[in-house]
C-alpha cells in the first residue's frame, strides 16, 4: 500500500481537521487499486464505504464534501475507483457476480473495514448487491437507483441489512426499478425520493442527500 497524496478539502479548513487521504493499492502484476479515506478524530462509529456509477469515480463524493462532512460527524470513510474506473488500474479478468463480490470482500479485508455501511449508486450496484447476498456482513445498505437488483433472489434479500433506497424524481426508470425491487423485498427498508433532481440524484442536491444519509446512519447505530 503507497500513500500518494494528503490533503485539505478546502485551503480553509482549520488544522484540527481530518485529513483526505488518497492510496494505491497494489493488486495485482496487471494494476492497482486507488481509493480516499478519511478517519475522524476520536474512535469511528461506523465505517462508510463509498462506491460509484458507470461515468463517476471517487473523485465525485470529495467534489460535493461527503467525505468530510461524514468524518466530521465521526465516521471513518472510504471512496474506492472500481477496477478499470477513476484512477485504478487493475481490471476484472471476469465480470461475473461471483467476481465482483470477490473483489469487494478483498478490498474492505485489505482496508480493514469493519462491517462498513456501503452507499452504492447505479453500476456499482452490480458489486454491492453481489457482496451483500454473499457476505451479509454489512450493517447497512445506501441504494441509489443501483444496477442489478434482478441478480439477486428473494431469499438472499431476506438477510439484506437495515437499507436506505434514494433515487432522484426526475430518475423515471431505473430509479422506480431498483426502488420498486428493492422496497418489496428487503424487510427493514427506508425509501426516500428527491424532488427535482435526476439519476445521480446526490450530485443535483447534495445536502438534501448528506440529510439523509447522516439520519440513516445515526438510525443504523441505534438499532
Amino acid at each position: 500500500m503507497i500513500c500518494v497524496k494528503i490533503y485539505r478539502t478546502s485551503p480553509q479548513e482549520s488544522d484540527t481537521l481530518p485529513l483526505v487521504k488518497e492510496f494505491n493499492l497494489k493488486w495485482s502484476e496487471t494494476g492497482d487499486v486507488y481509493y480516499q479515506e478519511i478517519i475522524p478524530k476520536g474512535k469511528a462509529k461506523l465505517d462508510v464505504l463509498f462506491l460509484h456509477g458507470h461515468s463517476f469515480s471517487s473523485k465525485n463524493w470529495l467534489e460535493i464534501n461527503t467525505l468530510n462532512i461524514l468524518a466530521s460527524h465521526g465516521y471513518r470513510v472510504i471512496a474506492l475507483d472500481l477496477p478499470g474506473y477513476g484512477k485504478s488500474s487493475y481490471k476484472l479478468d471476469t465480470t461475473d457476480a461471483t467476481s465482483r463480490s470477490d473483489f469487494l470482500s478483498k478490498f474492505i479485508q485489505k482496508t480493514r473495514m469493519d462491517s462498513p455501511v456501503i452507499v452504492s449508486p447505479s453500476m456499482s450496484g452490480v458489486y454491492s448487491l453481489a457482496y451483500i447476498a454473499a457476505h451479509k456482513s454489512v450493517k447497512g445498505f445506501v441504494a441509489i437507483a443501483v444496477v442489478g437488483t434482478d441478480t439477486v433472489s428473494h431469499l438472499d434479500y431476506a438477510h439484506f441489512p437495515p437499507s436506505l433506497i434514494v433515487r432522484g424524481s426526475r430518475d423515471k426508470r431505473l430509479g422506480i426499478l431498483s426502488t420498486e425491487t428493492l422496497g418489496k423485498y428487503i424487510p427493514d427498508n427506508s425509501a426516500k425520493v428527491i424532488d427535482d433532481a435526476g439519476h445521480a440524484c446526490y450530485l443535483n442536491k447534495p445536502q438534501e442527500f448528506h440529510d439523509m444519509l447522516l439520519k440513516f446512519l445515526e438510525d443504523v447505530i441505534n438499532k
